[in-house]
């Protein structure tokens, strides 16, 4: 669990309910543990679906009830955070090279954990994947990138490091996860 991940409607919340319990039934070897956590811990909720998907449902008697306000789909981004100091000595062909490396790596990685299969994504991953592969991009100093490296650890979100000469120089970060993370950190938009 991640306060990272945001569901702002029902579709999304379809979605990203459907994911889970695909993927849990699917490949029961591997997700037994899994599976029987969410178990435990959901017997300590009176709803535990509206605990584990983060459905609520409100209802306002009066002429309003029955009207769903439709918001439009949030885009799905990949992140990539950079090294401000060595962004700045790369060529633009040498930008551009690494960033399509560093976030194929990670679109590669989690396909793999996928099982091959790109509608096994996160409802976000496989978004960004088959419909438009946005991509923020932001600069900060290289000890904050350790920072985020960690942080992104210590929440099990999905991540690719490129490093160069053993120094953490970029991370690319899943687009199932919503651009608050990146910006609880000390990162500048790159525009």
């Amino acid at each position: 669990s991640t306060k990272f991940i945001e569901i702002t409607n029902r579709a999304e919340a379809i979605d990203a309910a459907t994911w889970v319990y695909n993927r849990i039934t699917n490949t029961p070897a591997s997700t037994y543990t899994t599976a029987a956590t969410l178990q435990v811990w959901a017997s300590d909720y009176e709803s535990p679906k509206d605990q584990i998907f983060g459905v609520v449902g409100i209802a306002i008697i009066g002429p309003t009830l029955g009207l769903i306000s439709k918001k439009k789909k949030k885009r799905s981004k990949l992140q990539l955070v950079i090294d401000k100091k060595w962004h700045k000595k790369l060529s633009a062909k040498e930008f551009a090279n690494l960033v399509l490396e560093t976030s194929q790596r990670l679109i590669a990685h989690e396909l793999r954990l996928a099982g091959g299969n790109v509608y096994n994504l996160h409802p976000d991953t496989a978004a960004w994947c088959l419909e438009e592969p946005a991509t923020s991009i932001y600069l900060a100093e290289g000890e904050e990138l350790n920072v985020i490296k960690s942080a992104a650890k210590n929440e099990h979100i999905s991540f690719q490091a490129h490093t160069d000469k053993e120094t953490l120089r970029m991370l690319a970060i899943t687009p199932a996860i919503n651009d608050s993370f990146v910006k609880e950190f000390e990162v500048t938009n790159l525009e």
